[in-house]
């Protein structure tokens, strides 16, 4: 079965790119069995660097297609735009950037658009995630996404970084503690 998803190529010498800080789009076909290993829906140019083990991103990297993804933001009513990188466990990047709407109520976050990508591509093992923001310190996701990251990965290790390159490393548990977990729906079923 083949899967079509959107796939970004970023080029990280923007000097050579038309477009200037935007990344090179196209759209292509993507086969599970034939591309696994691959990063898909992500900024990537294939090149992982030589200073890291295969299946992982360097820090800088991540952090890199979070800024990127972050200038696509839709946020014309606060115009705070926030780019988030998820990491998966196997070394695949997905990325999401906020989407703001006239009813405030039907927002979605960077982070959990994120989440939404590597769902989608049935990837839910994850191991680190970038959150950038142009802002003088750095901003953690709100409860919500905390929240939805969790559901997947309690021990996610979070960066949280401004464009000026302020940067706070924490984990989700950290921003998280004593979650509200599925198991504890199996207790109220026991009480009744």
């Amino acid at each position: 079965m083949r899967l079509r998803q959107f796939c970004i190529d970023w080029n990280p010498d923007r000097r050579h790119h038309p477009l200037g800080p935007f990344p090179q789009e196209r759209s292509r076909a993507v086969s599970s069995e034939s591309d696994a290993g691959r990063s898909h829906g992500v900024l990537d140019d294939g090149n992982h660097g030589g200073d890291v083990s295969v299946g992982s991103w360097p820090v800088d990297r991540l952090i890199a297609a979070a800024t990127e993804i972050r200038l696509r933001a839709h946020a014309p009513y606060s115009g705070f735009l926030v780019g988030a990188a998820l990491e998966s466990s196997s070394g695949e990047m997905f990325v999401g950037c906020n989407v703001e709407n006239a009813s405030y109520g039907l927002c979605v976050c960077a982070e959990r658009n994120a989440v939404a990508a590597a769902v989608a591509a049935g990837v839910t093992d994850w191991q680190r995630l970038a959150v950038v923001v142009d802002v003088s310190s750095p901003v953690a996701p709100c409860g919500a996404c905390r929240q939805v990251l969790a559901e997947f990965c309690e021990e996610l290790d979070v960066l949280l970084v401004t464009t000026s390159g302020i940067r706070v490393e924490t984990r989700l548990s950290e921003l998280l503690p004593r979650r509200f977990a599925g198991s504890q729906l199996d207790q109220g079923a026991d009480e009744a």
